[in-house]
């Protein structure tokens, strides 16, 4: 057999491994996220981030099997190619988590945020490759108002500084959190929920584990009030570009935090002050 054609047949057997277990995961899930994607075009709802709770022997026995299954198929493809298919490939992470001794268990979902650093270089390229798009499109004309935004904001950010630091903040997704107390354990452990899921089993001599949707605690805004944060103070800065989340300057951040504390150090002062009269 050839090595492209092994490869060819690796490459199949992980997808069919990992098509099956995310099949019987999402059909035995007792708890899943529903989101909203677009395909071909149109919305469609999608399940991720399952929660498995198994309660029984032969239950346990068969997902460690599938799990094997997909480790071993894993094992397969990376041994046919391993510079293209390393072990901390993006396809392989996270891999099928079986946690076992699980006696108590919770669930709550978090608004989540995210971050990353560019230079003031790195945007204008973006903006110099988006301008390009629509100057060689046929019809570019009808595009004035757009190239026109482009260039004008590749001027502003050329005039700052191509060297000044930017961030981009995200808060638009959200975390699930699993909340699990183990056998013999007396503390709580937090466990993020990944896309392909985790599955959790109890063990005989302690009760089975409690997950009733009615039960789960959802702390979302509704229910949680929300952190201050020093974004809320900040002004984002207005742009073209789409990114996934607001961008500001990083020097706008430094200066709020600085005067946020100082303030928050004036008023311990007032008030040390005012107790002493």
């Amino acid at each position: 057999m050839s090595d492209s054609k092994s490869l060819t047949q690796a490459i199949k057997y992980f997808n069919s491994c990992t098509a099956e277990l995310r099949k019987w995961t999402l059909d035995n899930a007792e708890y899943y996220e529903v989101v909203e994607v677009i395909e071909d075009g149109q919305p469609v709802q999608v399940k991720r981030r399952p929660v498995v709770v198994i309660n029984d022997g032969r239950t346990r026995a068969g997902v460690q099997q599938r799990i094997d299954k997909w480790k071993a198929a894993r094992e397969e493809l990376h041994n046919a190619d391993p510079i293209r298919f390393p072990m901390n490939s993006v396809m392989f992470t996270p891999e099928p988590t079986l946690y076992t001794d699980v006696f108590k268990c919770g669930l709550y979902v978090n608004r989540a945020t995210s971050t990353r650093n560019i230079t003031g270089h790195m945007h204008v390229r973006r903006l110099e490759r988006m301008l390009k798009g629509y100057k060689i499109k046929p019809d570019h004309g009808s595009f004035e108002y757009e190239i026109k935004r482009i260039e004008d904001e590749i001027k502003r950010f050329t005039d700052e500084g191509l060297d000044k630091q930017y961030r981009i903040r995200a808060d638009n997704y959200n975390e699930v959190i699993l909340k699990l107390r183990f056998e013999g354990d007396t503390a709580d452990h937090k466990i993020k929920v990944h896309d392909s899921g985790i599955y959790l089993c109890s063990i005989s001599k302690h009760e089975h584990v409690r997950y009733k949707r009615n039960e789960l605690h959802i702390t979302q805004s509704e229910t949680k009030e929300k952190r201050a944060s020093v974004y809320d103070h900040v002004e984002p800065i207005s742009t073209y570009m789409p990114y996934n989340g607001k961008l500001y300057r990083i020097s706008d951040i430094v200066e709020t935090e600085a005067r946020i504390k100082q303030n928050m150090i004036r008023g311990i002062y007032d008030k040390k002050s005012d107790d002493k009269r």
